[in-house]
């Protein structure tokens, strides 16, 4: 099968144009910070996790928090938000770097001197690592407060990524890349981080569980809205159990022998600013009766026996208690606020309150195009080095290195989110189109050094061939369709056509591939639905990040919300049953995908298509073919395709 693979899954990088349809006339999205993960020595001495001692021995009601920081909230901050004429006052003159600070003065460390003037104050505080280099950069003794209140127990500090990426929709590559940078930020501040883990638009998956071992965590927090969304018969417990690692449900528990609340699990930057937000400048900012208002919640909890604690003691403590943990079925990718998001749909096709600005398939194709030219890139410039061809530690590492914090910085899910406007669209673009020339660039530089005209990379071993080999299409116009695909696109002139893979059967199934083309002819059109017919009552795709595996759910297993589920489908498989499968091509089609409890049918929604005048999507069909074999192709197609240089 891999030799007709090299025409089948190739994607030919010429330049820096490759991925998906952008929106024209880019501006840059602001300064970013000059301190992203890099490799500098720690200068600071290591602090260990301290533990806070109950005022009562054997302590049965406990108060845990979750203070969730974004240091990407606006990615690429505020400039142009408001018009210059139309903010006399400045109020949203902010780039990024200044958001960013005034992200961490104004409602973070007032938190951490709260804390540290409560001693039996505590809570857990998630962020993701690029934020801790900005401090170490530019806010050393905000760092120093966060030793101090580690060293004494009253915080712990939650980290799973190094950008607060929308890693459920993208590459297991991007997430272990993004945790080597998240683990150098650690050690470069001397700060230990919790093995309890919350993540951006409280995303949870059993990928993130697999992938949390990297980093020796082992006790995932899932939102409550996520647990009734895709659980029936599931008993309440404090403590539940998933792939081999703990999983804590954060939500109030009033059972015999413990008592739970949860005084805070959201956005931290609301907590102490009388719930402004960083979208609102310089309104954004600590109010001292906002401050008050957390003291006296927390006095009050005190007062009532609770135990303020981390939740990594927290579950060490119930545990010792004989609490068991209860045995979770499975995870859905998802997140905090499903029931109001429709779980991915919200960044994957939906529209928000600057629906004009909105470009999500654009955004997340982009990515993954770019995703692919810099793991590209990255295993020519590993095989040069090897093979002799260049040495290591020149400036290609470099290059390589700035490209891969690119591509994780640009898959920030703020950039397809609940409200992106303009601005975080383009920072997205930009940091696609940045990595993907860099590892262009890189890869000139290398064939020069190689004396070939280019090199043919099988990213599933991966492997570097010299010399640039394009294979003939394989694929040819078929009349009869395997099925009844329905394209809606009001506002479009809408073409589709169907081809075959005829170049020989791939191991006994049928392949196809659906084109659809989306011609504007209304100014303001911006909705299109595919439908596929889908046999059964199961929920079948691959999880995010777990590309060696296929979810198969019974649908009537899942609570759903509004007559549906959705999931993402990161690497763009779904099963549509009886031996037929969709994959998506994630570099020109990737939008969550949805499965309705009372209809026959797998669908895709995208209400962000303003800004081209044509679209060109691609989505293969495979019938007659079994989960392993969807699988294959899916990873040949999406995740380690042939990549021809």
């Amino acid at each position: 099968m891999r030799s007709i693979a090299l025409a089948m899954f190739t994607f030919i990088v010429a330049g820096c144009t490759t991925g998906g349809s952008t929106p024209d006339a880019l501006s840059d999205s602001g300064p970013e910070s000059d301190i992203v993960g890099d490799a500098t020595e720690a200068s600071c001495t290591p602090v260990e996790q301290g533990v806070l001692t109950p005022k009562d021995t054997g302590p049965t009601k406990f108060a845990l928090a979750v203070f969730h920081f974004n240091l990407q909230y606006v990615a690429g901050g505020l400039k142009g938000f408001v018009p210059p004429d139309q903010d006399p006052d400045g109020i949203f003159d902010y780039d990024n770097e200044q958001l960013e600070d005034r992200i961490i003065t104004e409602s973070f460390e007032p938190v951490l001197d709260i804390f540290l003037a409560h001693p039996r104050f505590a809570g857990d505080m998630e962020m993701q690592g690029y934020m801790l280099d900005v401090m170490a950069d530019r806010h050393p003794g905000v760092i120093e407060k966060m030793r101090t209140l580690v060293q004494r127990g009253q915080i712990a500090v939650q980290s799973f990524h190094w950008s607060d990426q929308l890693y459920n929709a993208h590459s297991r590559w991007s997430m272990e890349r993004s945790i080597q940078l998240n683990e150098a930020a650690f050690e470069r501040v001397c700060l230990p981080h919790s093995p309890a883990v919350f993540t951006q638009e409280g995303q949870f998956s059993e990928g993130m569980l697999e992938l949390m071992k990297q980093q020796g965590q082992s006790i995932g927090i899932m939102k409550a809205g996520l647990f009734n969304y895709q659980y029936k018969d599931v008993p309440i417990a404090p403590l539940y159990t998933l792939r081999g690692q703990d999983v804590v449900v954060a939500r109030g528990l009033d059972i015999p022998g413990l008592k739970l609340t949860w005084y805070f699990v959201d956005d931290g930057e609301v907590a102490v600013t009388n719930d402004t937000n960083p979208y609102l400048g310089t309104v954004f900012q600590y109010y001292p009766e906002a401050g008050d208002k957390l003291i006296k919640q927390l006095d009050g909890l005190l007062d009532d026996g609770y135990f303020l604690t981390t939740v990594d003691d927290y579950v060490k403590r119930i545990k010792q208690m004989g609490f068991k943990a209860e045995k979770l079925p499975y995870s859905l990718d998802g997140n905090w606020r499903p029931d109001d998001a429709h779980n991915f749909f919200t960044w994957m096709g939906d529209a928000g309150l600057f629906g004009a600005d909105e470009a999500d398939n654009a955004v997340l194709t982009s990515l993954e195009g770019s995703r692919i030219t810099v793991q590209a890139a990255e295993a020519v410039l590993n095989w040069a080095e090897s093979g002799g061809v260049v040495q290591k530690g020149s400036d290609l590492d470099a290059g390589l290195a700035g490209a891969i914090r690119d591509q994780i910085l640009g898959e920030v899910s703020d950039s397809t989110g609940w409200n992106p406007w303009r601005g975080e669209v383009e920072y997205a673009l930009n940091h696609s189109r940045d990595a993907r020339s860099a590892a262009v660039e890189i890869i000139d530089s290398l064939k020069n050094a190689a004396e070939t005209d280019g090199f043919v990379v099988d990213l599933a071993g991966p492997t570097v061939t010299k010399g640039a080999v394009f294979p003939e299409n394989p694929w040819t116009k078929v009349e009869q369709p395997p099925m009844d695909a329905v394209v809606e696109a009001a506002g479009f002139d809408v073409t589709t056509g169907w081809e075959k893979w005829t170049q020989g059967a791939p191991d006994g199934y049928d392949l196809f591939r659906l084109s659809v083309t989306l011609d504007r002819k209304e100014a303001d059109a911006s909705d299109m639905t595919i439908t596929f017919p889908r046999s059964g009552d199961r929920l079948v795709y691959t999880p995010a990040m777990l590309d060696d595996e296929v979810a198969d759910i019974p649908l009537a297993d899942l609570p759903g919300y509004d007559g549906s589920v959705n999931v993402p489908a990161a690497n763009g498989l779904v099963g549509l049953g009886d031996g037929r499968f969709l994959i998506k091509d994630v570099r020109s089609f990737h939008l969550s995908a949805f499965f309705p409890f009372d209809e026959k049918v797998v669908y895709f929604r995208d209400r962000t298509l303003s800004a081209e005048s044509k679209y060109h999507f691609f989505i293969y069909v495979l019938t007659g073919a079994t989960k392993a074999q969807a699988l294959k192709e899916a990873v040949r197609f999406n995740v380690n395709p042939i990549v021809i240089f």
